[in-house]
């Protein structure tokens, strides 16, 4: 952490430098620090899709689902294929109750991930939790989805 406060210091305007010590700063569970350090990347650099999209993760552990969604769905105009932005998209999406948003943004992760275990086994188990909290659940679908990410993670 040192050596990234010692690269701001030397180079405040450099967006990588920020968004690094972001993500040292989520390690360290400072979530605070992170948010800023994030935000200060995208204003440096407002088409770091990562970026956006972790500030998402920070703001949806921070519940504020609105502003999570709003942050994944830049990160998703910025790279619309990145499965790790379409699940956490889903899940928020899940979160707020709308659950046939976020089954279709699942079923896009496994139908384009097919030949990547570690996307299919999340996006498994996240169809398997879709169909258990749905509105109406599906205890016997959810099982299966959960024994498919099981499986698949075996595998890893």
């Amino acid at each position: 952490m040192d050596d990234l406060n010692r690269a701001l210091a030397l180079n405040p305007k450099q967006a990588e430098t920020w968004y690094l010590r972001g993500v040292a700063n989520v390690a360290r569970e400072d979530f605070p620090r992170a948010t800023a350090d994030y935000n200060e990347a995208l204003k440096l650099n407002p088409e770091e899709a990562r970026a956006h999209w972790l500030r998402s993760r920070i703001l949806a552990a921070a519940g504020r689902p609105k502003e999570a969604l709003a942050a994944v769905e830049t990160a998703l105009k910025l790279d619309p294929k990145a499965a790790e932005y379409i699940l956490s998209r889903a899940g928020l999406l899940a979160d707020q109750g709308l659950f046939d948003a976020a089954l279709k943004d699942n079923e896009t992760v496994l139908a384009g991930t097919q030949k990547l275990p570690h996307y299919q086994a999340r996006a498994w188990k996240q169809r398997g939790d879709l169909l258990a909290d749905g509105p109406e659940p599906d205890e016997e679908a959810a099982l299966d989805a959960h024994s498919r990410a099981i499986r698949l993670a075996e595998s890893i």
